[in-house]
Formats: C-alpha cells, sequence, structure tokens
C-alpha cells in the first residue's frame, strides 16, 4: 500500500475569482449550525436562531435557492417556560410527504435537569407540525443529536451523543418506526474521549443491512476517530474500530464503493500543523485496503463531507486556514488518484471566514454547498449561503443565482421550481394581481391577471427551458420576481 503525499500551494495556482456563486438565506447572530439536504431540485436547511438557541427554523429552497417555505420550530409545544434548542448536524430527511428532523431541547434554568431528545415530523411544504416524540435516557443529563437515516420506507436508524451530570459521554444508537415506536436502542460507552459531542457523525446506512458511523473529535485533547458497525436488525456492534495516525485523526467520513467496499476519506492531524487528507478503501471487516494521503501545507484544514458523484468518482469539501477559513473542493477517482483540488474564494471583504458545513449533488450534477460566512475580525455576525459548483469544480449559475426577493407586501410561496408547467402561487396579499412571464431573452410570453391570489394554481403550458415570472399589482407595483425552470 502506497501513500502519496500531494502538497498544493495555493499561491502557484491560477485561480477564477468568479468560480462560486452564493446565495445568501439570512443574517443571525455567530451561532450558525446549519443542516442541509437535496432533494432532487429542491433543498431544506434547518438552521438555529439567535445567540441564546431559542428557536430553530425550517426553509425549502427551489432550485434557484429562493425561499419557498419556511417554518419556526419555536410553534411546537415545549415543557420548558425557556426552552433553547440542541440542532442536529445530520438529521434532515424526507419519506413520502414528511420532513423529519431530530433537535435537543433544554432549560437554562434548570442546568442539571434531564433534557430530552425530541423527534419531529412535519410536512414536506413546511405547512405545519405533524407529530413530535420526545425521549428521555434514564441516568443521562442531555442527549445532543447527531444523525438519522431511513434505512427502510418505515423504519429509520439515529445516532447522538449523550452526557451525565458526572460529564460521562456514550454514543446512543437506536432504531425507530415512522412513527417514533422505538425498535431497540443502545448505549456505547466512550469514556476516553472527551468533548466528543463537538464533532460531526456521519451515517451510512449500506446494502447489506449495517449502519455505518463514522465520526470525529473535535475537542482540545482528541486523539481519534471512529467507525462502527451496527446490525440494523438486532442493534448488535459488528466491530468498533478506532482510527489513530502518528498524531491524530480528526473527521472521518464514509461512503459507498461500487466494489461493496467503503470509500473513507478522514483529517490527519500532525504536530507541525500540516493537516493531510487520507483517502482510504476499506472493506466490510473494517480493514483498510488501500490509502493516499493529500495535503497542504501549514495548513489547518477540516473536512465537512464526503458523497459519490454521479460520474462514479468521489467528491469531498471542507475549509481550510490561511489566515481566515476559505472553503475548497477536492474530486478524486475510485484508484484514488486526484481528479482536481480548487479553493473557492469569494471576493465581498465584508465577510471574511467562510466555513463550509455540508455537500450534497443535484440531478443535473452540480455539486451544492451549505457554507456560513463569519464577519471579521470580531465575528459578531454570520450569513448562511448556498453555492453551486460545476463537475470541474467552477460555478455554471454565477449569474442565475439571485438574492432572496425582497416582498414589498404580502408573503409569497412559488412551487414547484422547477416544474413541468404548472405552479402554484400562494400569498396573503389582498387584491388582483398580473402575471407576466418571460423567456431568457425578456420576450413576452405569458400574461394572466388574477383576482386573487391565497391559492392560484397557474398551468402555463410552456416548454422546457428557463423563465422569468414577474407578479405586479394591478396598479403597476412589483410585488415578486422568480426565475423558473420548466422540464
Amino acid at each position: 500500500m502506497r501513500n502519496l503525499i500531494f502538497f498544493i500551494l495555493f499561491s502557484g495556482l491560477s485561480l477564477h475569482a468568479q468560480n462560486t456563486g452564493f446565495q445568501k438565506l439570512y443574517n443571525r447572530s455567530n451561532h450558525l449550525f446549519p443542516d442541509f439536504l437535496q432533494l432532487g431540485y429542491e433543498s431544506y436547511v434547518a438552521n438555529v436562531r439567535h445567540n441564546n438557541y431559542q428557536y430553530l427554523e425550517l426553509t425549502r429552497l427551489d432550485y434557484f435557492g429562493n425561499v419557498s417555505g419556511q417554518l419556526t420550530l419555536d410553534s411546537i409545544n415545549s415543557n420548558y417556560l425557556n426552552p433553547h434548542y440542541i440542532p442536529c448536524d445530520n438529521c434532515l430527511q424526507v419519506k413520502g410527504e414528511k420532513l423529519f428532523y431530530a433537535y435537543g431541547e433544554t432549560d437554562q434554568a434548570a442546568a442539571q435537569g434531564n433534557f430530552p431528545l425530541v423527534l419531529a415530523s412535519f410536512h414536506k411544504d413546511l405547512s405545519d407540525t405533524v407529530r413530535t416524540h420526545r425521549i428521555h435516557i434514564p441516568g443521562q443529563r442531555a442527549i445532543i443529536p447527531l444523525g438519522l437515516r431511513f434505512d427502510t420506507d418505515s423504519t429509520f436508524f439515529f445516532a447522538a451523543w449523550t452526557n451525565t451530570v458526572q460529564n460521562e459521554q456514550s454514543a446512543y444508537f437506536a432504531r425507530f418506526e415512522d412513527n417514533f415506536q422505538l425498535i431497540w436502542d443502545t448505549l456505547l460507552p466512550r469514556a476516553n474521549f472527551r468533548n466528543a459531542f463537538d464533532a460531526p457523525l456521519e451515517i451510512l446506512i449500506d446494502p447489506y443491512g449495517y449502519a455505518l458511523v463514522s465520526g470525529g473529535y473535535s475537542g482540545r485533547d482528541s486523539a481519534a476517530a471512529s467507525i462502527t458497525r451496527i446490525a440494523l436488525d438486532s442493534g448488535n456492534i459488528d466491530w468498533h474500530i478506532i482510527h489513530n495516525a502518528p498524531d491524530s485523526v480528526g473527521n472521518i467520513y464514509a461512503a459507498m464503493r461500487n466494489d461493496g467496499n467503503y470509500q473513507l476519506i478522514k483529517e490527519i492531524r500532525s504536530t507541525n500543523h500540516v493537516i493531510l487528507m487520507e483517502t482510504a478503501v476499506m472493506d466490510t471487516n473494517g480493514q483498510i485496503v488501500n490509502s493516499k494521503s493529500f495535503g497542504i501545507p501549514n495548513r489547518h484544514l477540516k473536512l465537512s463531507g464526503l458523497i459519490p458523484s454521479k460520474d462514479g468518482n468521489f467528491y469531498a469539501a471542507g475549509d481550510f486556514y490561511y489566515g481566515r477559513s476559505k472553503p475548497f473542493g477536492f474530486k478524486f477517482s475510485p484508484q484514488l488518484d486526484s481528479i482536481w483540488i480548487r479553493p473557492y474564494w469569494y471576493k465581498d471583504t465584508t465577510f471574511n471566514d467562510i466555513r463550509m458545513h455540508k455537500i450534497a449533488q443535484r440531478p443535473d450534477s452540480l455539486f451544492i454547498h451549505a457554507a456560513f460566512i463569519n464577519t471579521y475580525p470580531f465575528n459578531t455576525d454570520s450569513t448562511l449561503f448556498v453555492f453551486t459548483i460545476d463537475r470541474e469544480g467552477y460555478n455554471l449559475y454565477n449569474q442565475s443565482i439571485i438574492s432572496k426577493p425582497e416582498f414589498r407586501k404580502g408573503n409569497w410561496q412559488l412551487y414547484p421550481n422547477p416544474s413541468r408547467g404548472t405552479l402554484i402561487l400562494e400569498s396573503d396579499y389582498n387584491g388582483p394581481v398580473l402575471i407576466a412571464i418571460s423567456d431568457a431573452g425578456g420576450k413576452l410570453i405569458y400574461e394572466k391577471e388574477l383576482s386573487t391570489v391565497q391559492k392560484a394554481s397557474i398551468g402555463t403550458g410552456l416548454k422546457a427551458g428557463i423563465y422569468w415570472l414577474e407578479v405586479h399589482s394591478t396598479e403597476g407595483q412589483p410585488l415578486l420576481q422568480r426565475k423558473l425552470m420548466v422540464y
């Protein structure tokens, strides 16, 4: 097994400053923990709102990043007078017409209390809460959710960290019916690793009837990362392997390979501050059969995910520290050879620290990313962004991605987008409106007046393509502008 250390000096690369197009969602405090789910051409974001963690928001985005639905989780009745919410890093899942999410619930006034885990399901259009279920684990003071994945159409696997009053930490694994009926659960002690609950965690449901759980430890005394293979039918631990390096291992992510093995990527942290990415092939017994390493000299690197690319390769992303944090993408082959690695620069000097958080790939093969950007030097404000990259690491929609529309009157929802030509327009705007649709060249091709738009179905009959939709009052006041895709 041959390790190839491939150092890349970013100062020697010729980069496209405009290669990344950002879609700004909203400003919040300096606490942003977005969870992101790509579902076809729609996507969902769950995010903490405000410094005191008092609100969680679910946001639905259409193909162009426009907000097409939003729900605030403080609308859910809580057991506490002053609830604070702990978001999940990898819990957004859609099954049928329901969106599932898990989060922790605390009350700062009861520091020694038994804080529950909350499992919740919502209507897919974010119109309302369908069901919530609170779980208490005896002897555990807090449950910190870290991952939820459906393994069948009606059952899902869940992972969390638990913490006792004595600060003893364990990994909690469970399997539930979609109505939140518990099938089995188990605790896996991790007493040797401190601050493990700070780390991201990935769940992979493999085709062999197992869940593969990989995690990294981000605390100051972190030293290793682990991978656990769990039988879905029984909850038995098939194996639990600690990944060490000469110094330490940080975040680790897994994906399925076409040859039946697992593909890994992990951070290798060394004493001279060189943090490497190690790509590795792991068999179903947890043994490493091949690996290669790629590095950025004297840069602090943090990985944010690994996905199989639709062209048969693999794509990983993260951010590296170069004075301030900057995102990057890394594509490599099943043979572990590098195809490209590209930093993604953002020219707006107002936002300086860009932290990659989640990655996915859309049906059109665009890589889509969720990131947040902190102001510098005080990091007093953060902005959540979604941006897209093509298969070569460059942005295809730099001019097409538009900011969230400013609603002058009423709140608007337009869906689905993309569509097959029939749209639903919803608004609380009172009064008649004029709808106009133009093609990419600006030619008016559709126009219709509606007496009300509480919930209107619009059959446009448009051919496949990109269009602009505008809504005006009958007096000519602009109310809404959206870009449409018909397929």
